[in-house]
């Protein structure tokens, strides 16, 4: 797995198509969809270490694909991009957790900025790894427990839903 999975989630096909290239130039993964609802059965959620999501969107919008992945407890870092500035949207993401709120134009830095900000080391980013993270590295001499885990974790080949799933089963087992 190595790189870090971006998803693209916006309607507009030339939106993905640009915002997918320009993150594969920066050396990650990217994945495109024109839907929330898509990217939500794509099977790519536990494997999405950020998202990027355009704030309007027919059928479930950017801020109710967070709303969503809240409920579920999953905390992929959301940066919303947007050709509308609307101060209340932004309001409500930011409170919500985002980790940025762009609106167009914004540079190709500032875009790979807020992802290497948002893909910061797992224990300074999400509440559920510095819980677990004393409990995982004390279990890591426990071959038979992990099976090579362990080394994932070090180098945050877990996208965080999928980390907090793995995280749950070996805290509920042992």
């Amino acid at each position: 797995m190595g790189k870090n999975l971006i998803s693209v989630i916006d309607d507009d096909e030339s939106v993905r198509r640009a915002t997918s290239r320009l993150i594969e130039s920066f050396g990650f993964r990217a994945a495109a969809f024109e839907s929330a609802e898509m990217f939500l059965t794509s099977g790519q959620l536990h494997e999405t270490s950020c998202l990027i999501v355009d704030v309007r969107m027919p059928g479930m919008n950017g801020l109710q694909l967070q709303s969503r992945l809240a409920a579920a407890d999953c905390r992929i870092p959301i940066i919303f991009i947007t050709a509308y500035e609307d101060k209340e949207s932004h309001r409500r993401a930011m409170q919500a957790g985002a980790a940025a709120f762009l609106a167009e134009p914004f540079t190709d830095e500032q875009l790979l900025q807020w992802i290497r900000n948002g893909l910061r080391p797992l224990t300074s980013v999400y509440p559920v790894y510095s819980k677990y993270w004393n409990y995982l590295t004390r279990k890591r001499d426990e071959p038979s427990l992990f099976k090579g885990e362990t080394k994932r974790l070090h180098f945050g080949m877990y996208g965080p839903c999928e980390f907090e799933m793995f995280v749950s089963e070996m805290v509920d087992t042992n």
